[in-house]
């Protein structure tokens, strides 16, 4: 692997069912992954992971505008062009542990 790579993960056009099932199956997996980081870290700390919990609310929030979009595509009887990319560089940067990610989300609230 080069330093930097690029992988399309959704690149095509799509009826609103298909859409749907992709977009929201992307959604629901990552809100998901943070639900279940919650648990371990209550598991483990007796506390939710903060970050989490705000990532948590970004993803509701882009997937209530996600079924807004998908709602006028179906009224209008349109189909959705879909491009995802996910971009990869390799770092010496340390982790953003979720401890670290508390801390900043925390610092920021203040």
């Amino acid at each position: 692997m080069s330093n930097n790579q690029s992988l399309k993960l959704v690149a095509g056009i799509f009826n609103v069912e298909d859409a749907t099932d992709i977009l929201c199956h992307l959604l629901d997996k990552k809100i998901n992954f943070h639900l279940c980081r919650n648990l371990t870290n209550f598991e483990h700390h007796g506390t939710e992971c903060a970050y989490s919990n705000h990532r948590i609310e970004e993803l509701k929030a882009a997937r209530a505008e996600l079924m807004k979009t998908l709602q006028t595509a179906k009224l209008t009887g349109k189909n959705l062009q879909v491009n995802s990319e996910i971009l990869l560089s390799l770092t010496d940067a340390p982790i953003t542990s979720p401890a670290m990610a508390d801390a900043k989300l925390q610092t920021a609230n203040n």
